[in-house]
């Protein structure tokens, strides 16, 4: 965490803890990455990661707390979408759906159950059609 809290992608506004006491129990981070369509016009959207909550402290709602709370606060800042690599059972709960309903690929250009996306309003991911870089990696991909 340490290391992704230096990268220039991380969004500082939207990294947040869930103490008990002093302890650390919970957390979400977000940085910002690119999806790239095939005229090689970039859409900035966020990727959620890590997200956790320590085993102990699971099943209590804390982990649904801390997501809804970030996604707002997401939403906030005026980003369109989130993308994800996680449970679908889980994360459908909270409005996320494979890319592919929105057009959005790996960098491979495959599309994975886990690989998740989220609108954040109504019809904000609409004509963002492409692969998913890093911010870091599409820029070096792109100097060659």
């Amino acid at each position: 965490m340490h290391k992704l809290r230096n990268v220039p992608a991380f969004v500082k506004e939207l990294d947040f803890v869930v103490c008990d006491g002093n302890k650390i129990i919970g957390n979400v981070v977000y940085s910002r990455v690119n999806i790239i369509n095939s005229k090689g016009e970039e859409f900035e959207v966020l990727c959620m990661g890590p997200f956790c909550v320590l085993p102990k402290y699971q099943k209590r709602g804390i982990g649904k707390l801390l997501l809804k709370y970030s996604l707002e606060k997401a939403k906030t800042l005026d980003y369109k979408g989130v993308i994800i690599f996680g449970n679908p059972d889980y994360y459908k709960h909270f409005g996320f759906k494979n890319a592919k309903e929105y057009k959005i690929a790996t960098i491979e250009g495959e599309n994975l159950e886990p690989f998740m996306s989220l609108e954040l309003e109504k019809g904000s991911l609409s004509g963002i059609v492409g692969k998913f870089y890093m911010i870091q990696y599409s820029k070096l991909k792109r100097t060659k």
